[in-house]
Parts: structure tokens; C-alpha cells; sequence
């Protein structure tokens, strides 16, 4: 079998190319790799293949926004089964242009230039996001199921409308052209609960850039209406080979924890935090977390705007979510204290001390 993987070099696709490796059901995989920053495309997967094996691994090395008809060899393309979209631009501040050039345009490139002239293709899995669902006036999202979700203006960010734009575009597509598509939705992905190793985590993306913040002190105020749902890297890994497996009857698969991690469950971690009541968070924050970056912008304008932008996911995003998802496609059971005690909150520690 072949498989065809994009996003290798990010978090949740790291980790699912190594379980790749480590399982060797494949006799082939394909990767895109772009240069980055002087890195050309070898050394990029030297860099993250963690001494595994790579003889079976072959390199495309190509831009997703530059595929064309003739960037991928017929045969290769022919060898294709099943192609495994992960790459995607997470992030919350970007411009709607920018999201939607990185997570619409360059999906749809993919599906127009290698998708739909692999000719034994079985599958092609789409990895989206459980937050594709506009919000009410309150906030809250409006539908929490493995439904296919209207798209509307109604987004606290372009990453989350992007995403729901891409859903229906390669809903569409894929239909016309006898495509099976399958969509998978993660939550929040988080630290990873046993592979590669307990507590694994690489970047400061999602919740653990803004722990880490509060961990340092950068931010003091937590509101008690705090909540997340967070899954581990590795539980979304088992879900998309599980769809891969399995090939479901429904389209769309959620991915999500049995639980949120909610404000009371860092008192103990975040221990120079303070949790305030959520009706006066916003005012407090804005007087003391947000005056002090403020004040910070004098020795970095660029630091403190990161910064700002980091605090206002905060405040915008995780106070008031309440997750009822339909799960019922793929069960994850998880004991939750188990998952902070010995991988969340130790994964997070470990991280910070190799990146100080």
C-alpha cells in the first residue's frame, strides 16, 4: 500500500508519520516537504524523523500553492491509496486573505493537481477542525454534531471560518468528481498521551503557548469560565488511521476529549495564577494582563503584539464553550486526571525546559 502525507513537519503530522513508520503497513509513503528557512527538504525530514527509518519514505518537494497537473510523476500518482491532508495555516490573527490562500486554495490545489488524478486512490482524509460551527450571540457554538455545518460570517477568527469554507468546497468537489472524502475534527490537539512518549509537544501553538504564559507569569488572571477541550496528538493519529481502516459510512468524523480542562484543573500547575469570576475578567484583564504587555511594547512592539494577540484567543475562545459533540464514530476514552497528572501539565514543563 501507498500513502501520500502533507503537514509531516507539523506537530500532528510528525507524530503521524513516525506512527506510520513504526506500524510499516505502508511499502511506500510520500511526503511534501518545501525548503524552509535555508533547510532544504532533506535535512527537514532528517531534522524530525527522530533516527527512524526513512528508506521508504520519498520526498515531494513542492509548495502546495505551486502544484500543478505536471509536478507529480504519473506513476507516482497511480501508486497513490490513500492521501492524508494535514497541512494548514493555525492561525487565529492572520488575515481572511492569508487563511483562506493557506487553508482554502492550497486544499483546493491538492485536490485539483494530485487528488483527483490518483487512479486507485480509496481514500482521501481531509483533517479539519471541531470548531468549523459558527457561534451564537453568547459565544457558544451553535451546533456540536458530526453534521455537515452551514458556513456564515458568524467566526471569532479566520482559522475556524476557513475551515468550515474548505469543508463545503471539497464536500462539493469531491461528490462531482466520485472522490471518497472523509473529514476528521480534532478539538484543541494537545500533548500527547503515549506516543511517541508520554507528554510529547513541540510548539506554542493552541493551549500551550497560553499555559506557558501563565506559567511564566506573563499572565496572572484566569477566568473561571475558562474550559477547553483538549485531545491528545496521538489519540488524533489513532483516529485517522482508524478511519483509514475502518472507512466509516459517515463523512465526518469528530475527535474530541470525553472532558474540558477547566480553570480549577491548573490551580495547583498555575500557582501564581489567580481565578476571578468570569463577570469581571474582562475588565481586570484588560487593567492588569493587557496594561502590562502594553508596557512591555517599549522594548518589543513585535513580542507584545503577539502577546496581545495570544491573551485575546484567550478571552475570546475558551470562556463559555460547553462541548456536548456527537462521538459516537470513534471512541476516545481518556482518564482525565491521569492525562494532566503524567502528560499535559509534565509535557508542557518538559518543553519549556528545552526551549528556554
Amino acid at each position: 500500500m501507498t500513502i501520500l502525507l502533507t503537514g509531516v513537519t507539523g506537530f500532528l503530522g510528525k507524530v503521524l508519520l513516525w506512527k506510520i513508520i513504526d506500524e510499516n503497513n505502508y511499502d511506500k509513503i510520500y511526503v511534501f516537504i518545501r525548503s524552509k528557512k535555508g533547510v532544504d527538504p532533506e535535512n527537514r525530514l532528517k531534522q524530525m524523523a527522530m533516527g527512524r527509518d526513512c528508506s521508504k519514505i520519498q520526498i515531494l518537494p513542492f509548495d502546495l500553492s505551486e502544484l500543478n497537473d505536471d509536478s507529480v510523476s504519473k506513476d507516482i500518482l497511480d501508486s497513490v491509496q490513500h492521501v492524508v491532508h494535514s497541512a494548514a495555516s493555525v492561525s487565529f490573527n492572520n488575515t481572511f486573505l492569508k487563511e483562506y490562500q493557506e487553508n482554502v486554495l492550497n486544499t483546493m490545489n491538492l485536490l485539483n493537481s494530485v487528488v483527483k488524478n490518483c487512479e486507485n486512490l480509496k481514500m482521501f482524509i481531509h483533517i479539519s477542525t471541531a470548531f468549523v460551527q459558527p457561534r451564537d450571540e453568547k459565544n457558544l457554538l451553535k451546533n456540536k454534531t458530526n453534521e455537515i455545518i452551514d458556513s456564515n460570517d458568524h467566526h471569532l477568527d479566520t482559522y475556524t471560518h476557513t475551515k468550515n469554507i474548505c469543508e463545503h468546497m471539497l464536500i462539493q468537489e469531491c461528490v462531482k468528481n466520485n472522490i471518497e472524502l472523509k473529514i476528521i475534527r480534532p478539538s484543541v490537539i494537545g500533548p500527547s498521551l503515549n506516543f511517541p512518549y508520554i507528554g510529547f509537544v513541540d510548539n506554542y501553538l493552541a493551549s500551550t503557548g497560553a499555559i506557558i504564559l501563565y506559567k511564566k507569569g506573563v499572565f496572572k488572571l484566569i477566568s473561571s469560565n475558562h474550559s477547553a477541550n483538549i485531545i491528545p496528538v496521538d489519540i488524533v493519529v489513532d483516529c485517522i488511521l482508524f478511519v483509514i481502516k475502518n472507512n466509516p459510512v459517515d463523512q465526518i468524523t469528530p475527535c474530541v476529549s470525553p472532558f474540558n480542562i477547566v480553570a480549577k484543573d491548573s490551580k495547583e500547575y498555575l500557582n501564581s495564577s489567580i481565578i476571578i469570576n468570569h463577570k469581571y475578567y474582562k475588565f481586570l484583564s484588560a487593567i492588569f494582563d493587557r496594561s502590562k504587555i502594553l508596557i512591555y511594547a517599549i522594548k518589543d512592539r513585535r513580542k507584545s503584539k503577539q502577546l496581545i494577540n495570544v491573551l485575546d484567543r484567550v478571552i475570546n475562545s475558551y470562556p463559555l464553550h460547553s462541548y456536548t459533540f456527537n462521538n459516537t464514530i470513534y471512541q476516545v476514552n481518556i482518564n482525565k486526571k491521569k492525562y494532566l497528572d503524567e502528560s499535559f501539565f509534565p509535557g508542557i514543563d518538559s518543553f519549556m525546559k528545552q526551549n528556554k
